[in-house]
Formats: C-alpha cells, structure tokens, sequence
C-alpha cells in the first residue's frame, strides 16, 4: 500500500465498516514482509501470523487524513486504475 490510492481505499473500506456498525474495524492478511509498513502508514496492529487488523481510532484517522482531503480525486483516480487494467 505505498500508493496513495490503496490508502485511500482502505480508508473507504474503514468507512464502509463504520456504515454497517462495525465500528470501523477491518482486518487484512498481509504478506509478511509488510507487517511494519503497515503498523506504520495505517495504524493497523498486527494480531499474529500475517493478520492485521485496524480498530476504530487508526480507522478514523485514515477517513479523515485520506477521504476529507482527497475525495474529489479518489474516484477518478480510482476509475483510471481500473481503465488501465482493462486495457492491459
């Protein structure tokens, strides 16, 4: 997740989690060599073997810093992505 738009997703994927009564929480299996990347850029912690998981405080965070500020972009730009792989 070093791009800005997987960010971007995972924040949508917290708000998602917040609109069902999930309190945000969301959990992910990561590839191992990413584990403190991820503690790190998403606030996750990681839960044992390669599980990461996002509670409700990092969940916000995400939402605020990646939805608020790049909501206008994060639909193009997650519309570009996708055009590009169907061209591929």
């Amino acid at each position: 997740m070093k791009d800005a738009l997987d960010k971007d997703l995972v924040a949508y994927a917290c708000k998602l989690s917040f609109q069902h009564g999930h309190e945000g929480n969301v959990s992910f299996i990561s590839k191992s060599q990413l584990v403190e990347h991820y503690e790190k850029t998403l606030g996750a912690f990681h839960f044992g073997e390669r599980i990461m998981i996002i509670e409700t405080q990092s969940a916000l965070k995400l939402i605020n810093k990646y939805l608020k500020i790049n909501k206008k972009n994060c639909l193009a730009r997650y519309q570009y992505q996708l055009k590009d792989r169907k061209d591929a």
